[in-house]
């Protein structure tokens, strides 16, 4: 919130629709990277990303790179582009545990294992949040049902370097989230039983391989993404006839191949290769 020519909208309490917005530009147009891994939802309205899924974490750093970035990184960074990059383990084993509460049924809680020698290292963190929340609907018209939220988010980043010309590595970031919804928000009503599940999950496994003496360094990756929310509706007092059910799917393939050639200290040359397949589709059902 603090980054220069930066905003955050957020509809509402815990686990609402949170949008980053970069130099006026719209939430579209902003592309989200985690360890080099595109999230934003290719199914969403505008292929936005919604910032209150992820907990910060086994999060080392986060990088704003502001204006439009197209020639880099595609259409999706006409705004700018937001690149989360996780812990490395370093240093001898340890193990990390916390947890704290709050008001509103908030409930924390969070783990991390990490080290890591010349060798290898590891840091793998599991976080849970679950909060009773508040109504997104207006109090003032008699809307007091609390709207809860739960996160459950497993993450790791692991690499193993077996000598001083291979590399092996491998982040993986799985969130798992459940919502309730109020009909029309703040000026609405509230609605008991309407929920938005999502899970989401982000895998990238990376070599690197360095030749020529070292001047030449390969890596090869693949990246993948997968959305998948679902969001259902069953009658209640406030509709007894209509139900509706919805899902949206979403994935995205990606292949890249860098290298990088060091002629000299002063001199450097790189170039790759990168290919990208995008999947979505959506469900509609509605009774009444």
């Amino acid at each position: 919130r603090s980054a220069p020519g930066l905003d955050i909208v957020q509809s509402g309490g815990a686990g609402k629709l949170t949008s980053l917005f970069l130099r006026g530009s719209d939430a579209g147009h902003t592309l989200v990277l985690i360890d080099g891994v595109e999230m934003n939802d290719p199914v969403s309205v505008g292929r936005t990303y919604n910032f209150s899924d992820l907990p910060v974490d086994n999060i080392d750093r986060i990088e704003v790179l502001r204006g439009p970035q197209s020639t880099l990184y595609g259409s999706d960074a006409i705004g700018g582009v937001v690149n989360i990059v996780t812990r490395r383990g370093t240093g001898r084993p340890s193990m990390r545990l916390s947890t704290m509460g709050g008001s509103l049924g908030t409930l924390r809680g969070y783990g991390r294992v990490a080290g890591g020698t010349s060798q290898y290292h590891y840091s793998m963190g599991l976080s849970w949040l679950n909060v009773g929340g508040i109504s997104a609907a207006s109090e003032t018209k008699g809307n007091t049902e609390p709207d809860s939220h739960r996160n459950a988010t497993v993450s790791g980043r692991v690499g193993f370097t077996p000598n001083d010309r291979l590399g092996l590595d491998l982040v993986f970031r799985s969130i798992d989230t459940a919502s309730d919804i109020d009909n029309g928000g703040g000026v609405g009503q509230d609605d008991p039983n309407n929920r938005q599940d999502s899970r989401q999950i982000f895998v990238r496994p990376e070599v690197s391989l360095k030749l020529w003496d070292r001047r030449w360094l390969q890596t090869f990756g693949y990246a993948f993404s997968d959305h998948d929310r679902q969001n259902k509706n069953p009658t209640d007092a406030s509709h007894p006839v209509d139900s509706s059910e919805s899902t949206f799917k979403g994935r995205i393939h990606q292949l890249h191949w860098q290298n990088t050639l060091h002629f000299h200290e002063n001199s450097t040359l790189t170039f790759g290769a990168e290919t990208e397949e995008e999947q979505g589709n959506s469900t509609f059902r509605s009774d009444g």
